[in-house]
């Protein structure tokens, strides 16, 4: 004879899924979150004055001279677009077989301009 009763199996059954529930959320959050830009993400170096910083959460920090403006960028196939005191602009890039990364201003409007306006090299360096 069944010696649980109606009642405690529905606790029983609370419990379960609550626990199950609770361990998918805790690995659902430490997953890690796949980006296409994450070769993007770093500190970038043209030169001792100037670089470009990328974080994995979208913000963006340039910096020459030793000063510094913060924005954010987005990523969408090879172009890279950054947002900084309300100025747009887009960049090409691509990743040299040495390690750096080739970037030209691109201009949606005129896409014909990239390559014609000469490139900057960046180097990571983290």
């Amino acid at each position: 004879m069944n010696t649980m009763t109606v009642s405690s199996k529905k606790h029983y059954r609370t419990i379960v899924i609550t626990t199950a529930l609770i361990l998918c959320l805790f690995l659902s959050a430490c997953a890690p979150i796949p980006r296409k830009d994450q070769p993007l993400v770093g500190r970038w170096r043209e030169s001792p004055k100037r670089s470009m910083t990328f974080y994995a959460s979208g913000v963006f920090i340039e910096e020459t001279h030793s000063k510094y403006k913060v924005g954010s960028y987005t990523v969408d196939g090879d172009i890279f677009t950054t947002v900084v005191d309300g100025e747009t602009k887009s960049y090409k890039y691509y990743f040299r077989p040495d390690g750096g990364m080739h970037v030209e201003r691109y201009y949606e409007d005129y896409p014909d301009l990239v390559g014609g306006l000469g490139y900057v090299y960046y180097r990571k360096l983290f």
